[in-house]
């Protein structure tokens, strides 16, 4: 057990059992809690990796990106940060020899030879099928996105190892970002996959938005037509 989850665990038994439930709320709104928790959890009950091709198995790494191995990113010695720092080195390493230079700029930063600022966040998968990136808006405006100057790149690893990358154009963030869910100061992206389709959930209230259009887009970092 980590010694963030034993301190966890340790708090809530004393609590109240009224309160358990409000403070696990709150918990999970951060995402890397919430990525903590579930793999701890999966752990515990010994769940079985998904079969490929079976009808609950995880999706399958899109046409041309690689499933990386374990080692590349999901793999449970690793924190969440140092997780998203291998699955992000491999991504842009993997752009580069498909010809498309995406500098890495520092943290969850990339840039385009054209100085196009590239926000990519990762995240594993949490639940079946879901994936939940975070990025504060702090992160995310002071590269302006209000002025469309921002794309988002989802980066996201089932447990299978595929790796799938919804790539958001700068007027699509735009459009979405006040939709999206916010809570302490992050925009909260919840990528779930449905069928064959891939939804991105908004506020409450506000239908989710189908961005199946949108995976393995990444012909934008080589031609960019406007902001």
């Amino acid at each position: 057990m980590s010694p963030l989850v034993a301190g966890l665990t340790q708090a809530l038994r004393s609590l109240p059992k009224a309160d358990k439930a409000k403070v696990v709320e709150r918990l999970l709104e951060d995402a890397e809690i919430r990525e903590v928790v579930a793999e701890f959890l999966v752990r515990r009950l010994g769940e079985p990796a998904a079969t490929p091709g079976s009808p609950a198995s995880s999706p399958q790494a899109l046409p041309g990106l690689p499933a990386f191995p374990s080692s590349a990113g999901h793999d449970a010695a690793l924190t969440p940060r140092e997780r998203g720092k291998r699955l992000r080195e491999h991504y842009l390493a993997d752009l580069a020899q498909k010809g498309i230079p995406l500098h890495h700029a520092g943290g969850i930063w990339a840039k385009t030879a054209d100085g196009l600022w590239v926000a990519v966040p990762c995240a594993t998968e949490v639940n079946r099928n879901a994936w939940f990136p975070g990025l504060t808006e702090n992160e995310l405006f002071q590269k302006k996105s209000h002025e469309a100057k921002v794309a988002v790149v989802l980066l996201c690893q089932a447990r299978s190892g595929a790796v799938l990358d919804c790539v958001l154009p700068p007027q699509k963030v735009r459009e979405m970002v006040p939709r999206l869910s916010k809570s302490r100061g992050q925009v909260k992206f919840n990528l779930k996959k449905a069928g064959n389709r891939y939804l991105l959930g908004m506020r409450s209230g506000v239908e989710p938005l189908d961005v199946t259009e949108y995976m393995g887009a990444t012909a934008i970092f080589s031609v960019r037509a406007g902001p």
